[in-house]
């Protein structure tokens, strides 16, 4: 069980190093889907940063949310309005 979650965070780790080397090359991406149902962002200075109160203008973020499946997202809209 622990080599299976260790070897997870590792997996996921790379990826975000991935992530961080080509956003540091200059190659800026889209958000990501990792798995199935997580959704990554890096933030950086120049793009709108929803941490700015608490980071520094220098910090590069991940933003890493759960996906919301489409049929969900539409049952909670309906169910509010």
């Amino acid at each position: 069980m622990w080599a299976q979650v260790s070897r997870g965070a590792e997996e996921f780790y790379a990826r975000l190093l991935q992530e961080f080397n080509e956003e540091k090359k200059g190659i800026c991406k889209d958000p990501f889907i990792y798995e199935a149902d997580i959704q990554v962002q890096l933030i950086n200075k120049g793009q709108p940063n929803p941490l700015k109160n608490i980071l520094n203008e220098n910090d590069l973020v991940f933003i890493v949310e759960k996906v919301v499946s489409s049929a969900w997202a539409l049952w909670l809209y309906d169910s509010f309005f």
